[in-house]
């Protein structure tokens, strides 16, 4: 495996992604019309997010502050319209990374009253996403979540994620995971020995699989396939009158049943035209395959 990463380290490169943006679970009738904004400030926090939505107080506002509440174009808010104490039936998480007890970060919502009616209505009013500050202050808005009047309302456990296009930074890291194998299925192994063929037999002269000669000076290399093999199996190859000519011995991934000959005997040297014998044993069941191929040259 190979991995090429070009790192940008200025968080200005990051940008919202409308389109990757959306419903991951809800809405399916198309009806819910909520529109998310992201503010300025989003591309400095290139995260992913999610608006879980649930019962009727899921989450209440924390912060007990309006002024340094700011809208998603970093302008001012009228302290007077902003509603503080509100309870939603949604929170929103920062979906990129728990912390060290699994939990993610809830973002704090604050409403501004559309209406100055002085009562949050979520089909009519604006809800502020940020981050608070280690006081409990608000520090940064990231979004802005409002319904268009007439649109239907969320249901429970419906979920809307945020994506925001983000470069590679110098503090990433990336975590491979290499599985172990599972265990052998004897049975499927048992059914791939009836399977075993080899490709193309007979061998005349050449074949499609056998790689460009890239020096005219130099012979073409030649080889014949082995097709349906157990993983972990080992293959004699016999003259028809007993005589051991090659033996294979192989080792491959659970779903990888091929295997390649050389046409070379255990000395190295070509083999000559003629009917051979092949015996295959896989290693897990000791199950056991006899065929012929033949070459002809």
């Amino acid at each position: 495996m190979s991995l090429n990463i070009y790192l940008e380290t200025f968080a200005q490169s990051a940008e919202f992604d409308y389109e990757e943006s959306g419903w991951r679970v809800g809405n399916a009738s198309g009806k819910v019309a909520m529109k998310v904004t992201a503010s300025a400030e989003a591309a400095n926090y290139p995260w992913e997010y999610e608006i879980i939505f649930g019962d009727p107080g899921m989450y209440r506002t924390a912060t007990t502050r309006t002024t340094r509440i700011r809208d998603e174009h970093g302008e001012k808010v009228d302290k007077k319209r902003m509603l503080l104490g509100q309870e939603f039936n949604y929170k929103v998480i920062v979906k990129t990374f728990p912390d060290t007890l699994g939990d993610y970060l809830t973002l704090d919502l604050a409403v501004f009253d559309a209406d100055s009616n002085g009562v949050y209505e979520m089909s009519k009013d604006r809800v502020f996403v940020g981050y608070l500050d280690t006081r409990g202050n608000w520090y940064k808005t990231l979004f802005v979540i409002e319904f268009e009047p007439g649109s239907d309302m969320p249901q429970r456990n419906d979920v809307y994620r945020m994506t925001i296009k983000r470069p590679f930074f110098a503090t990433d890291s990336l975590l491979f995971k290499v599985l172990p194998k599972g265990e052998t299925d004897l049975k499927a192994v048992k059914t791939v020995m009836d399977s075993i063929q080899v490709v193309p037999n007979p061998y005349v002269a050449t074949n499609h699989m056998e790689p460009a000669v890239a020096n005219q000076f130099l012979n073409q290399r030649r080889r014949i396939l082995f097709t349906h093999l157990p993983a972990r199996c080992t293959i004699k190859i016999f003259t028809v009158s007993g005589v051991l000519v090659d033996e294979l011995d192989i080792e491959n991934s659970q779903d990888n049943g091929t295997a390649f000959w050389d046409l070379l005997s255990k000395e190295g040297l070509d083999i000559a035209a003629g009917v051979y014998v092949y015996y295959v044993k896989a290693k897990e069941t000791g199950d056991e395959k006899i065929g012929k191929f033949s070459i002809i040259k």
